[in-house]
């Protein structure tokens, strides 16, 4: 198994909060793009 499938949770977590951060920080960047 590479890096990638062997951590792939930890991936998935990392994602998910920096999505949510990102979400905090720039509210209205991400109300513009879920306009499209």
């Amino acid at each position: 198994m590479g890096i990638f499938e062997k951590y792939l949770s930890v991936w998935v977590f990392l994602a998910i909060v920096i999505g949510q951060s990102l979400g905090l920080v720039f509210p209205q960047q991400f109300q513009q793009i879920a306009i499209l």
